[in-house]
């Protein structure tokens, strides 16, 4: 389907009523059609629903259909892309946004969910941070809306914190990419290991071999956080040729 906007405000009970039925449709259309090309057992399938489980959205807090089918392009996408301009991008979809509140984070009241949630699920795992971190990654997370008439993320510049912002010891007027790129740069070790435990644990056994990881960490790192290697490296181990079953179910 192509996205379709709601109808815009003032229309009537039956415009409104025709486009919420029809957002249910597409989200079961969805829903299905992923779930089809699945079980074709496409790694790019496999590996959007593992970014599925860790840049968690869900529908029924976003509502609008081409929200789900934005995140969902975006995981096909950047599947085996670059870890890096995933993040940046996963952060300003509107499913995202509305998700954790990104919206609702503006100069003089920041809202900390998607920092908060930025580091402890998305990167580099607890205990690398502080709650400081946390609160001035918020603020220059800050001035990111959504429009549902165009149905896209835009920044509005009023609503940005353009102040000093202190982030893993570093001090300056940081902005939105600031902080994907502060984040790979001060803690790229951390996030190596906690991405690489993960695709472990869904690809070959619940508990990792340690050494397997730091090796897929490095070559993470060495490759500027670009997913593919790492994932072929890793189905070509010696413990995922071992497994029976190789990916949850």
């Amino acid at each position: 389907m192509v996205p379709e906007p709601p109808p815009p405000r003032g229309s009537d009970a039956e415009a409104i009523d025709a486009y919420l039925q029809a957002n249910r449709t597409w989200l079961r259309e969805y829903r299905d059609s992923w779930l089809a090309e699945m079980q074709q057992g496409l790694l790019r399938e496999k590996m959007a629903l593992f970014w599925h489980n860790h840049f968690v959205t869900e529908s029924r807090t976003y509502r609008l259909a081409p929200y789900a089918y934005q995140y969902l392009t975006l995981l096909r996408t950047h599947a085996l892309g670059n870890f890096r301009t995933f993040v940046r991008e996963i952060g300003l979809t509107p499913a995202m946004l509305i998700y954790l509140n990104g919206t609702q984070n503006r100069a003089g009241n920041p809202n900390e969910n998607y920092a908060r949630e930025l580091l402890e699920l998305f990167t580099m795992g607890i205990g690398h941070y502080t709650q400081q971190d946390i609160q001035e990654i918020a603020r220059a997370l800050t001035g990111w809306v959504v429009e549902h008439a165009t149905l896209s993320s835009r920044f509005v510049p009023a609503r940005f914190d353009n102040g000093r912002k202190t982030i893993f010891g570093q001090t300056d007027y940081f902005g939105y990419d600031d902080v994907i790129d502060l984040t790979l740069q001060e803690r790229a070790r951390e996030t190596a290991l906690f991405i690489c435990r993960k695709l472990y644990r869904f690809f070959v056994y619940n508990e990792p071999d340690e050494a397997i990881v730091a090796q897929l960490a490095d070559t993470f790192q060495e490759h500027d956080f670009e997913i593919a290697p790492v994932v072929e490296q890793l189905l070509s181990s010696a413990p995922f040729l071992m497994t029976p079953l190789s990916v949850p179910q």
